[in-house]
């Protein structure tokens, strides 16, 4: 089994991103990303989010960070540090499971799976799965 490849979208196809991947629901997931980082980052202040196609046909949304985030999830119990890219993965995680069960939309389930996939591979997957456990 191959490694899952993130390739960030050129600028050139930035507006289109979300649409592709969401369809009409894209204002409502980037508003959603945006609020879950502040709900467990309460230091988030925007910033600039990376889109990222995976070659499993996934995708997220990553901040662009050199820094690392203290996170509390006092529902599991979850306290530790996890880099930017890391963390954009565990709320797009968070995020992509929050909208499946509310829509029961295929695209999202699927979406969430290949995500889940990747973050499985990351360097931080167990701190990655221990956030959205």
């Amino acid at each position: 089994m191959e490694n899952i490849i993130a390739r960030k979208c050129p600028d050139s196809q930035r507006k289109g991103f979300l649409f592709k991947h969401c369809g009409n629901d894209f204002i409502r997931f980037e508003q959603t990303i945006f609020a879950t980082m502040e709900r467990f980052n309460p230091t988030y202040d925007g910033g600039y989010w990376n889109f990222l196609n995976l070659s499993n046909g996934g995708f997220y949304m990553s901040l662009e960070s050199d820094e690392s985030f203290p996170i509390t999830q006092a529902s599991n119990y979850f306290d530790d540090v996890l880099s930017a890219d890391a963390l954009s993965i565990g709320i797009g995680l968070y995020v992509l499971n929050m909208l499946a069960w509310k829509t029961e939309s295929k695209k999202y389930i699927d979406a969430y799976y290949s995500l889940r996939d990747f973050a499985c591979e990351h360097k931080e997957s167990a701190k990655i799965l221990a956030f959205i456990d």
